[in-house]
């Protein structure tokens, strides 16, 4: 959640409606689908396991993310405001408890 971070996803943003397909395209290619891969590959690993119980682990890896970036994300991204690292622990530590609880070991 650094300010330039923040910056820049404000920017992709405002520019994706001016480059349709392009922006858009690039960033989730470049960034958002590359981080859910390797989310997928290690809760599949932890699935394997036996310490979790996620029949669609792709649709599990989609459910963390959402706990853990996007209260905060929007917060940094609307609020225009820093965030505080005590409010990003707490969802952090909230959002992995959830989660837990959905798809902890039967």
């Amino acid at each position: 959640m650094s300010a330039e971070l923040v910056a820049l996803r404000r920017l992709h943003i405002a520019e994706a409606a001016h480059f349709p397909g392009h922006v858009g395209e690039s960033w989730r290619r470049e960034g958002t689908k590359q981080v859910q891969q390797v989310l997928e590959q290690h809760l599949g690993r932890l699935r394997d396991r036996g310490l979790l119980d996620a029949p669609d682990i792709t649709i599990a890896s989609h459910h963390l993310a959402a706990l853990l970036l996007c209260t905060v994300g929007n917060g940094a991204l609307f609020d225009f405001r820093p965030v505080p690292a005590q409010e990003i622990d707490r969802y952090v530590h909230d959002g992995v408890h959830a989660f837990l609880t959905i798809y902890g070991p039967a």
